[in-house]
């Protein structure tokens, strides 16, 4: 299935997770598949990404560093089945603890991904 990624670039040229640092950071390779760190996989958590462009770019924050590609999943987790969101701040420390916040609109959970082409 294609799905929207949303990441940011590094002036090193790499790209890593947007909104996400620390240790469930995940760093992305166009064409390879990547999986999100094992500890978070183990609770139920995954790439997230987008069913729909327009959920992408409506969720983008303005910056040049952030782009959205175009990417390859085989396998995704629906809105609606979704576990709660986690605390960024804490995940980027290795915690996963429920925040209040909603997942943002078209929001789907991805095993693994590919990034196949920058859209945005």
């Amino acid at each position: 299935m294609l799905v929207y990624k949303i990441v940011k670039r590094l002036e090193n040229g790499e790209l890593v997770s947007a909104f996400i640092s620390g240790e469930a950071s995940i760093k992305y390779l166009p064409g390879k598949y990547v999986r999100a760190p094992r500890w978070l996989e183990e609770r139920g958590y995954y790439i997230t990404a987008f069913k729909e462009f327009w959920q992408a770019l409506a969720y983008l924050i303005c910056r040049p560093d952030f782009e959205i590609w175009e990417a390859k999943a085989p396998k995704i987790i629906e809105e609606e089945r979704l576990p709660w969101t986690c605390d960024i701040d804490k995940l980027s420390y290795g915690q996963c603890c429920r925040s209040w916040l909603f997942w943002p609109e078209g929001t789907i959970m991805c095993p693994k991904i590919k990034l196949l082409r920058r859209i945005y």
